[in-house]
Formats: C-alpha cells, structure tokens, sequence
C-alpha cells in the first residue's frame, strides 16, 4: 500500500464511504472510521483530509466526559471547511466543555439536525447562546418528539432568526402515539422571526391549523419544493374557499400525501409544478385533491404525478378521483404505490383513460424485502391489469409508451422523488418466474426496468 499515490487512496476511500454516512461519531461502538486503524497510510490519509471531517454526529448513546475532547479533535481535522452537525440529545445532555467547543464552531454551520425531547432541549439550545447569527446555515432540519397537549413552534424557530443563508427547512412534530384524539393538540406558531421569505425547500410536518398554514405559504414565496404533513383542522376550514388562494409561482415539487392536508392543497395557486405526489381516498364533497388543486391552479407543466392510497380502495369509492389526469397536457410519468388488492382497480382506471392521456413511463412502486414471495408479483390479477394498461398505450395511434418499472426499494424515495435510486444489476432468476415479471417479458418495444 505504500506504493500507492494517495489520489488513488483517496478515490478508494470516497467509493466505499459515501459522503452521507461519513459521519465522526462521538461514542465508544465502532464507527465507519476504524478503517483509518488498519495501517499507517489509511490513518494518516483520513488524518490529512479535512473533507472527511465535515459531519460531525453525536448520537444518544455518547459519553459525556469524553465529548468535548472528541469534539475538539473532530473540528480540529476539518480545519475552515463548513461542517454538517447533527445532534441527539434524547438520552445525553452535553457537558459544559462539549457545549463550549461547539458554540465556538457556530459560524462554520451549514447543515444542522437536532433530534430532541421538548421538555429537556428548550434549555440545550439556550445553552449554546441562541439566537446568534448563523452565517453559513443552509439546511436546519428539526425532529421533535412532545408528549404535551400544546406544541409551540415558535420556540424552536427563534432561535433561528439569524440565518442569513437559509435555504432548506425540516420540522417533525407528530402528535404523541399515545394521545388519543390528534385533533385535541394546539399548535401555538408566529410567522414572524423566521426566514420564511429566504426558503426554497421545506417540510412541514406539525399539527398546525389550517388558516395558520396559509399564513406559513404566504410568508414562503421562493419555494421550488414542499412537503405538506398531517396538519390538524379547526373550526376556520368549514369553508376553505372563504380563504384567497395563495401564490407560490416558484413552486416545482408538492408533496401532500395526508387527508389532513386537503384544505391547504385546494387553496396552493402553482403554475409551473412539474412533480406532484397526493393520495387517492374517498372524494372529498364530490371532489378528488387533484381536481381541488386544478380548481385554481391550472398544472401545463406537471410531468410526474405519484398517487397512494390510504385505504384500501374499490371500483364504487374510486368515483372520479383520477379523471381529472387527463386535464394535464405535459403528464408523461406516473407512479403508483398501492397494495395488491388495490392496484387492480387503479390499474384498470387507467386503461379506461389511456386515449386521453401520453405517458411516457409507469413506475409501480412497492416496498419489499423479498418481492418473489409477494402478493405484488404472485397476483394473476396485477399481472392482468398491467398488461391490459400496456396494451391500451401501444393500441393507440400514437403510441407513447417507452418504459413500465418496478420499484421495491425503500418508501423514501417515492415521497422525496429522488431520483437517485440506483437500478439492480442483478436480477434473481426466479423474480422473473412470477406472473407479473413473465408478462412483462412479453411485451415487445417496451423497456423494463427494476429497482431492488
């Protein structure tokens, strides 16, 4: 290995640690970095490359006499470069010393995750000095877990006022699991001291009221993406169409796959949005969230629409939620994650829209360890739907379609639409014994691709 330039170490490095786990724990369990321990030329390579360095995890299970020394060798190796921290202080509050050497660290912030107890990390975040600036502060994600009735958003965003770079913002506040009725919580939220106006990608996922939301889109005006999650109605939704619409003309990205959010989609005026994720349930007063949305927001630019079910769903409770697709003229990507009992029915939903519409791709998106031994794969009748959808594409005269994939990998990627999922290189021979894949091996000027 001494023979070895170190540019070629360090692209062996960079292809076995991918940049998102590179992560410096702060604990005594073995970390993704005791390879630095396997010979000199390892160790002193890592020791020479700040960018190694750069996200800084302290995770629950952390020794609190031993943090701040860690933490003072951590920050040391990445030298001026911006650092990712990510902080979880469920079970480990931080010593005076590792609070004090990550206070000094502040202004080299550009990502930071905080996983926290309301109770306890009101008083955690007043120790390191917020409100302070934040200069190099791009993307804040906070995951709150609370067991009280009241929820005080705007507690945690104070501390925050003062990022002038902010661009991304995460917030998870479910209800507790215990609590009985969600609706009982109050969320009590103020626009004001936050950079609402500086963002471009946010999720919101607090139960929050509906005229409150509004409030939270309106200040929100550069947004190109936007997760909207299960916020609690009150009284002012009886009639969400008192309220004016709200314009986000940036907006390309909604993803809004909760009943609750109904009320806040149908009043979203966003032109020029190419992907759109929402579920299929029961019409809401003879209206789907789709045809709520196209209401006020006409889609001409909307290419990639993803739809889930709820509820298991039927040829009586579909009505009309999925007709209102053929009203968008650039549509040219669907994908559909249901479970097997319902994708027939949506599957045959299409065919009977088929003329009116021009996809280029249908991704059938289903989370599975062992896809063989799945209803998805093993069931006649999927395998009947999809070919029958398939052929309702290929009998038109203009046939548009290229590609039929399917996608077992993690949920996350259907509701972040990432498109970084990679595709399996290998595809277990016995997968293509099952009914599904053996109709799909049939099709003729039709891609097939699967993603494990």
């Amino acid at each position: 290995m001494d023979r070895i330039p170190n540019d070629v170490l360090l692209e062996i490095f960079r292809a076995h640690f991918d940049e998102r786990y590179n992560w410096v724990s702060i604990c005594r369990k073995n970390t993704p970095w005791l390879i630095a321990a396997v010979c000199r030329r390892w160790r002193s390579l890592v020791l020479g490359t700040p960018t190694f360095w750069k996200n800084i995890r302290i995770p629950p299970s952390c020794d609190m006499q031993s943090t701040g020394p860690a933490l003072e060798a951590a920050l040391s190796q990445s030298g001026k470069l911006p650092i990712s921290v990510r902080l979880t202080q469920k079970q480990c509050p931080l010593s005076t010393h590792a609070r004090s050497v990550l206070n000094a660290s502040i202004d080299r912030w550009k990502k930071l995750l905080i996983w926290c107890n309301e109770e306890e990390d009101l008083y955690f975040l007043e120790d390191l000095g917020f409100p302070q600036c934040m200069p190099q502060l791009r993307q804040l994600r906070l995951c709150i877990t609370s067991e009280d009735d009241t929820f005080d958003l705007a507690t945690y965003l104070r501390p925050f006022s003062e990022c002038p770079v902010l661009e991304e913002f995460w917030i998870d506040a479910p209800p507790p699991s215990t609590d009985p009725d969600p609706l009982d919580l109050v969320c009590t939220f103020e626009v004001a001291d936050f950079p609402w106006e500086q963002l471009v990608r946010l999720k919101l996922n607090v139960p929050m009221c509906f005229k409150d939301s509004l409030n939270v889109l309106q200040a929100s005006v550069r947004l190109k993406w936007l997760i909207i999650g299960e916020w609690v109605e009150d009284d002012t939704t009886e009639d969400a169409r008192a309220f004016p619409p709200v314009s986000l003309p940036l907006l390309e990205t909604l993803e809004a796959c909760n009943i609750a959010s109904y009320p806040t989609i149908s009043r979203i005026h966003c032109p020029n949005l190419v992907e759109l994720a929402i579920p299929i349930f029961q019409e809401w007063e003879g209206r789907g969230m789709l045809e709520s949305l196209l209401e006020i927001s006409p889609l001409p630019a909307l290419r990639t629409l993803r739809i889930t079910n709820l509820n298991p769903l039927t040829e009586d409770n579909i009505g009309s939620s999925l007709d209102a697709i053929t009203s968008l003229p650039s549509l040219e990507v669907v994908k559909l994650r249901f479970r097997g009992c319902s994708l027939p029915i949506v599957l045959n939903k299409l065919v009977y829209l088929a003329p009116s519409l021009r996809l280029k791709t249908i991704c059938l998106c289903r989370p599975l360890k062992n896809p063989l031994e799945s209803e998805f794969c093993q069931s006649n009748e999927v395998a009947d739907a999809v070919q029958a959808l398939v052929a309702a594409f290929q009998g038109k005269e203009k046939g548009t379609l290229q590609c039929v994939r399917l996608d077992f990998s993690s949920t996350e990627y259907f509701f972040t639409g990432s498109t970084r999922v990679p595709e399996s290189s290998y595809i277990p021979e016995n997968l293509w014994d099952t009914p599904l894949l053996q109709r799909l091996s049939e099709l003729k000027n039709i891609n097939v691709a699967i993603t494990l």
